[in-house]
């Protein structure tokens, strides 16, 4: 099924080309962010990366909203991204903060616990609420656009989704890993192959020499020009894994969500009718 609903978020992208824009929306946000650090002006590569991770929602949003009405046009693209928002924006929002907090509680047990401060407590404390987190709560933005669900509504729906189903959306997160290692390490080893002669290694570095080195040191190491071709090739990937996502995504909700009835808390699930005269009549 998973492979399935891969072919079928290619053919919503053929249908709509103006969902590739979300590619766009997170591969210039990165480059930039990856181009001031290397060059040592932080305070521009985090502004960069804030500005990117408030207007990606707006992209996923759009996409979404162009597969659910069947309208490709830039207007219906940026109607439905301007529609769904906030329905995107404040639910991954309050998954972050949510995940902030719970992490930064379970590093301070295990740093008493421990009997002092330690880096690799944070890491862990981190990986430990948020990876559940973003597993249960995967699918909260195709709940909140595909189904016109609010913040905690579309939380819950995608825990709901994801019990009904687990082994089938594990296996969905495991064909993206792999797409996104085929596509972003692909274009890295083409890359490396294409910048070989620019590029002057030394390689009497150990692994652990290179990963600890600063930025300014590694650019140093690489190269400049290489460098900045690096940084172009990996934002292209990481553009280009975002543009099939989202259609790929949207697929495989569409299969199943319809197979399970909505529940939730958050919003009322009132079903009934008015009659002539205004009054509401709920079913039972």
């Amino acid at each position: 099924m998973a492979f399935q609903s891969l072919r079928e978020g290619f053919l919503s992208i053929r249908r709509y080309p103006v969902i590739l824009l979300a590619g766009v929306a997170a591969g210039i946000p990165l480059a930039l962010t990856e181009y001031f650090m290397y060059s040592g002006t932080m305070y521009y590569g985090e502004a960069s990366a804030f500005f990117g991770a408030l207007i990606l929602p707006f992209f996923i949003a759009a996409g979404l909203g162009v597969i659910r009405e069947e309208d490709g046009s830039l207007r219906s693209y940026f109607r439905e991204g301007a529609k769904h928002y906030f329905r995107v924006l404040l639910p991954g929002v309050f998954i972050a903060v949510l995940a902030l907090v719970s992490a930064f509680l379970v590093m301070s047990v295990l740093t008493m616990a421990g009997g002092g401060a330690d880096p690799a407590f944070a890491a862990y404390g981190f990986l430990w609420v948020a990876v559940p987190l973003a597993f249960f709560f995967f699918w909260y933005d195709t709940a909140a656009v595909f189904e016109d669900m609010k913040l905690f509504s579309s939380l819950s729906r995608s825990a709901q989704f994801v019990l009904a189903r687990p082994f089938q959306v594990l296996k969905f997160i495991i064909v993206n890993v792999l797409l996104g290692v085929v596509i972003i390490f692909g274009l890295l080893i083409i890359g490396s192959v294409i910048l070989a002669g620019s590029m002057s290694f030394d390689e009497s570095l150990t692994v652990d020499e290179v990963l600890n080195m600063t930025p300014e040191e590694q650019e140093a190491l690489i190269g400049e020009d290489a460098l900045f071709w690096f940084t172009i090739i990996y934002s292209i990937g990481v553009g280009l894994f975002t543009a099939i996502f989202i259609p790929y995504k949207a697929a495989f909700y569409l299969r199943f969500a319809d197979k399970q009835p909505q529940s939730g808390f958050g919003e009322s699930q009132n079903i009934g009718v008015y009659d002539e005269k205004g009054r509401w009549y709920k079913y039972s």
